[in-house]
Formats: C-alpha cells, sequence, structure tokens
C-alpha cells in the first residue's frame, strides 16, 4: 500500500508519503514492513518544534498459534516525523523488542517482553523485560509480574528499575460491569 497526505495548518504545511507491506505466510503468521518520510516547513511567524525531513520505519512479525502468541519488532522514528498523529514519547527513538504469550492451560498463561530503546537525540537507552502470570476466568482475570529496566541517562549515569505488578479484574452481570 501507499500513502500521501498534504496537511496544512496556522502552524506549519507538511507533506508526508509512506509505503507498506504485508506478507502471510499461513492464516496464523503475518510480516509487517513500513517505510515512511515527511517534510515540514513552518509557517512565517510560527514557533514549532520540528522542521525538516524525518523518516520512520518499522518491520514486524506476528504469529498467533494454539498456545504460542509472538511479536517480534524493530522500528525507528526520527524526532519531528510525521503531521503530530504519532506517539510522542517514540518520537526520535530505535526500538527492538519481542513480546509473548505461552498458554499453559486455557487459563493460565505465561506473558514476557524484552526491548532495547534508543534515543537517538541523545547517549540515552533503555534495556528491559517483563514477566507476568496470567489466570483468566469467565468472571475473575488474576496477574501478578516482574519489570526490570537498566537505563542509561542521557548524562552517561545508569539508573536500574525493579517493578512488581499485582492485579485482579473482576466481571459482574454478563462482563457488563468490571
Amino acid at each position: 500500500g501507499a500513502t500521501a497526505i498534504h496537511d496544512e495548518t496556522d502552524i506549519a504545511k507538511t507533506n508526508m508519503g509512506g509505503l507498506d507491506l504485508r506478507y502471510t505466510p499461513d492464516a496464523t503468521t503475518e510480516v509487517r514492513a513500513e517505510v515512511g518520510m515527511s517534510d515540514a516547513t513552518p509557517r512565517a511567524g510560527a514557533a514549532t518544534p520540528t522542521s525538516g525531513t524525518a523518516t520512520a520505519w518499522l518491520v514486524e512479525a506476528e504469529h498467533h498459534g494454539k498456545t504460542l502468541d509472538l511479536l517480534v519488532y524493530a522500528r525507528e522514528q526520527e524526532a519531528g516525523y510525521g503531521i503530530g498523529q504519532t506517539n510522542g514519547a517514540e518520537n526520535g527513538t530505535r526500538k527492538f523488542g519481542i513480546d509473548g504469550r505461552v498458554r499453559l492451560t486455557p487459563d493460565l498463561s505465561i506473558v514476557g517482553s524484552a526491548w532495547n530503546e534508543e534515543y537517538l537525540g541523545s547517549a540515552a537507552r533503555r534495556t528491559a523485560g517483563k514477566a507476568l502470570v496470567e489466570y483468566r476466568t469467565h468472571g475473575l482475570d488474576l496477574r501478578a509480574g516482574l519489570t526490570v529496566a537498566n537505563d542509561r541517562l542521557d548524562d552517561g549515569r545508569m539508573a536500574n528499575s525493579t517493578i512488581a505488578q499485582l492485579g485482579a479484574t473482576k466481571r459482574f452481570f454478563d462482563n457488563k460491569l468490571e
């Protein structure tokens, strides 16, 4: 597929184009690739934080099986890409990761994620992992897990975080109220 957008506001004039490709080798697996470029020109007298040309790309492979769901991805979004429609937290980042779920029984699963995220305009980066056990029934979900992150801050200092997660969701009235 291909997309072209021209956007004009009081702040800037932006042209954006993108190409995407999907490949489905079988009913359980899909591979996606996208690339895009935007070029923003600020309006006279407008104070806009970004102007110029920026690119973004992503490659993902997703599999959904009987006991295993898996998403592997790589993506990059240069600062200033797009017309304001993208996630601001991922502006100026490159990220590689994997997300997965293994169903041990129909009610019990182990969910995990691991990723590395680099901030393109600085020396900062984050390497993190998450593991979660989920128990799901018709009226009750229980979950417990741990997230561990290792960060290199922009000034070169290191920071580590460990987050414990416990949660429960109870559904009532045929799932109309949680």
